[in-house]
């Protein structure tokens, strides 16, 4: 679970921050349910984009995949369950309906956050690149954590082990790959390996 402090931090750039705004101020205008949603559950919701995608990867949304959706919505949360009508799930019910017309814009946000992570650490894709030789432990410690942490939440249901054997459904496992390259994180090492721990079945 990303805490509070590494959502306000994914949009401390800024360009990052500029595109959020933009964005918000677009959400607002189409859905006045909307229009005192702040900042950081903004910032969740664009987080969640990944999930919804992977959720609608066959069109319809199970039982169980609309349960994981709202328990990395409250995740998210700053209120957790303790508030009758909860902004980010209210939203992420919306942005699924509404998804095509969003997922790329969020996505493009994401992939701008991934790389104002990498500029901020001072590591260059280029170093990333040598790193494939590397074991799995020294591989995610030659990226910087906030990295790792954001694409866990991006792809993982829960605080599993990164490079742990995840199974996964055809659907799933090809959108997964179509996110990454939107993400521009599909050539890079630390994405490659965590890929194939991925079995379909």
């Amino acid at each position: 679970m990303l805490k509070e402090t590494e959502l306000i931090a994914l949009a401390d750039d800024k360009n990052v921050k500029e595109e959020i705004e933009v964005l918000r101020t677009d959400f607002n205008t189409l859905e006045k349910d909307f229009e005192n949603i702040i900042e950081q559950d903004f910032i969740a919701l664009i987080l969640l984009s990944p999930a919804v995608g992977l959720a609608l990867a066959n069109r319809d949304i199970t039982f169980f995949e609309e349960l994981m959706l709202n328990r990395k919505a409250r995740q998210l949360s700053r209120n957790s369950y303790f508030i009758e009508k909860d902004p980010i799930v209210h939203a992420m019910k919306y942005l699924v309906i509404h998804f095509p017309a969003w997922e790329n814009k969020f996505y493009a946000v994401i992939a701008l956050m991934l790389e104002a992570i990498l500029v901020k650490n001072k590591t260059t894709r280029e170093s990333l690149m040598e790193s494939q030789h590397l074991d799995n432990e020294e591989l995610i410690l030659a990226y910087p954590p906030l990295f790792v942490r954001l694409l866990a939440f991006l792809f993982l249901d829960n605080e599993e082990n990164f490079f742990s054997a995840h199974k996964t459904s055809a659907f799933d496992y090809k959108k997964i790959f179509e996110i990454s390259k939107k993400l521009n994180i599909n050539e890079l090492p630390l994405f490659q390996r965590f890929y194939e721990t991925f079995e379909v079945g």
